[in-house]
């Protein structure tokens, strides 16, 4: 026999939608070789080559205990990811904490800590505990108009007032120097005297009493807050008759009538610039 050419068959006609299934198909089969990909593998194919699969992909879903608790715990099925319920439960503990922690560190705050300063040694020199800010030329000469101590008194250096200077006993070195507690008790200024300390008598106790009262010693007190509020002799009106005892020239604040020292912490009425209302505010440390 003759060998004859295969006779082509002819290809069954489609239409233009089954063309273009046709078309899609031998596509996919050339880039992908291997039997035919099932749903999952598609999907896990569709991920790698799609940026947008990549970045954002499709949240996992809950096992079925934590669907359960959460369903009765709200009445509703869990729709999001344990990470997003963990985020949103911290923010709510935080919260809370955060309100309640005013009241928390209130309650932990110790007493108020009264501190006799002292910047001198018993042998007249300067204490260790202080550091020196500052050094002027000036002289006192009054005794000191917020601290009935009798080593305190009240000095000018140019036209600047410092109020209380504390002097040494002088019984090892003559007295040619006082110490201010300016800017703060840690960081003294250093005056060196021009003239004699004056002789004046002691002052007599406020209103005529036997003894002085604890507050009525602290010339400067140290708020909870941080600021420091050194005592005002001045004359200013005030509200309510109350009597300005003390102002913070950090915030320009007041601090009007005395502590109240019958608990652990001391508390004073506190007002800031403008501000309509005063506050009861917390003393931590008393200078006297």
């Amino acid at each position: 026999m003759d060998d004859q050419p295969p006779t082509e068959e002819p290809l069954p006609r489609r239409n233009s939608d089954e063309s273009t299934t046709v078309i899609h198909a031998s596509v996919d089969s050339n880039c992908n070789e291997g039997p035919p990909l099932g749903p999952r593998e598609r999907n896990s194919q569709a991920q790698s080559s799609n940026p947008a699969a990549q970045v954002n992909p499709e949240p996992a879903t809950e096992p079925a205990w934590r669907q359960r608790l959460w369903k009765r715990l709200t009445g509703s099925p869990l729709r999001i990811g344990i990470s997003t319920l963990g985020a949103l439960l911290l923010a709510v503990v935080s919260g809370i904490t955060g309100a309640w922690a005013p009241g928390l560190f209130s309650a932990q705050r110790g007493p108020t800590q009264v501190i006799f300063f002292t910047p001198w040694t018993v042998t007249d020199r300067l204490s260790s505990n202080v550091q020196v800010a500052a050094h002027d030329h000036g002289y006192c000469w009054t005794r000191s108009a917020v601290s009935p101590r009798p080593d305190a008194f009240r000095c000018f250096v140019g036209s600047t007032i410092y109020d209380p200077c504390f002097k040494s006993s002088g019984e090892y070195r003559p007295v040619t120097q006082v110490a201010c507690a300016y800017p703060d008790p840690r960081h003294v200024t250093i005056i060196y005297l021009t003239r004699k300390l004056p002789r004046d008598p002691m002052p007599s106790p406020p209103s005529g009493r036997d003894k002085y009262p604890p507050t009525y010693f602290a010339w400067l007190l140290v708020l909870a807050n941080g600021e420091y509020c050194w005592r005002f002799d001045g004359e200013e009106p005030t509200p309510g008759d109350l009597e300005l005892n003390y102002h913070c020239p950090e915030t320009n604040s007041n601090l009007y009538g005395n502590p109240e020292h019958s608990g652990g912490t001391w508390t004073i009425l506190y007002q800031t610039v403008n501000a309509p209302d005063m506050t009861l505010e917390p003393i931590v440390r008393a200078y006297s």
